[in-house]
């Protein structure tokens, strides 16, 4: 007698494509974007298209993105606000802004500072002075680390004044938290000088020198650990970074462009974006630097944010461009079973 017996084959194969984006940041496609401004715009910042905020320098106002069209529309009651300040001087601009969840501070060219707890639509005093510029402000929740002429770093909770330390002579022209340890600072002055806090900005030491005696007129700081950091030079279109805490410093690449760096944006210790001012985007991949042209600028760029995967980039003449997805190809994997009959 004839037996027959089944035997399974499973097949797998892939249908359509792999699954893909943009093969890297350089192929991004970059889109205009109006911000109904042609004032300078200094500070971007936010943490999702919900909430991602501008600060225009030439009618010191504050707006609001609307991600479903697309536009831009004045915070409530900021300039109902700034006019009763006890500290505002109209002669002064909005110049640095921080944006974490509901928390809002926002510092002009003078001494005076807001801080707005309700996403902007109620606003209180946040007094960076006395008689101090604020360059630069970070924030976490609503924890602040502010820098300032007279290199000093003031901090506030709630827009509440908790502390200021004075790190010497200069001003503090950048300072930043690492993403993944709130109580890693880093800091950078005028005079060349490099801070480092690891409690929060409470205490600070000052890591080596830079090379070649600093770095002239550097714009920002960008912390990524307490033992990494990144710093963009200002005139001489270089930017150098520390693995080891400060202690040495190595320059990424070569001089990517003479014209200055006002700022970069760091993804990771081979991701990095910088703009200033020359017109373009250049982009460092670990290997080199390449650029990447924005459509139709003419215009120095100022500040840079990613939120929810798109980029924001804005200067000068109320310049600003975002990034469009790469579409994406759903991958299929199909999985199959042949049935086999043998007989024996």
């Amino acid at each position: 007698m004839k037996k027959e017996t089944l035997l399974a084959l499973c097949v797998i194969g892939i249908l359509g494509v792999s699954l893909t984006s943009a093969d890297s940041i350089r192929d991004l496609t970059w889109a205009v974007v109006d911000t109904g401004t042609t004032g300078t715009i200094m500070s971007l910042s936010g943490d999702s298209l919900s909430n991602l905020y501008y600060a225009d320098s030439g009618t010191s106002s504050i707006k609001k993105y609307n991600a479903s069209t697309s536009t831009w529309s004045q915070v409530s009651s900021w300039n109902d606000h700034v006019g009763t300040s006890d500290h505002y001087d109209a002669s002064s601009s909005v110049s640095v802004m921080a944006v974490s969840g509901n928390h809002l501070y926002v510092a002009d060219d003078g001494d005076t500072g807001w801080y707005s707890y309700y996403n902007g639509t109620s606003w209180s005093d946040a007094w960076f002075g006395p008689t101090d510029n604020t360059y630069s402000i970070t924030a976490n929740g609503d924890y602040m680390v502010a820098g300032s002429s007279g290199d000093y770093i003031t901090r506030a909770s709630a827009g509440a004044y908790v502390g200021r330390e004075d790190l010497g002579s200069g001003t503090i022209v950048s300072v930043d938290f690492a993403d993944g340890d709130t109580r890693v600072y880093w800091a950078y002055n005028s005079s060349n000088h490099v801070y480092k806090s690891t409690d929060s900005g409470a205490t600070w030491t000052e890591t080596t020198s830079l090379p070649l005696g600093g770095v002239p007129n550097s714009y920002a700081v960008c912390a990524i650990d307490a033992d990494r950091a990144v710093i963009a030079s200002g005139k001489n279109g270089r930017v150098y970074r520390t693995s080891d805490g400060g202690t040495t410093w190595e320059q990424a690449g070569g001089t990517f462009d003479t014209d200055g760096v006002r700022g970069i944006y760091v993804n990771g210790w081979d991701d990095i974006i910088a703009y200033g001012s020359f017109n373009d985007l250049y982009h460092w991949n670990g290997t080199n630097w390449a650029a990447m042209t924005l459509p139709d600028n003419e215009s120095p760029m100022r500040s840079m944010v990613c939120v929810d995967d798109t980029y924001f980039v804005a200067g000068d003449d109320g310049k600003m461009y975002m990034s469009i997805p790469e579409p994406t190809t759903l991958a299929l994997l199909g999985f199959g079973v042949i049935l086999l009959k043998r007989k024996r």
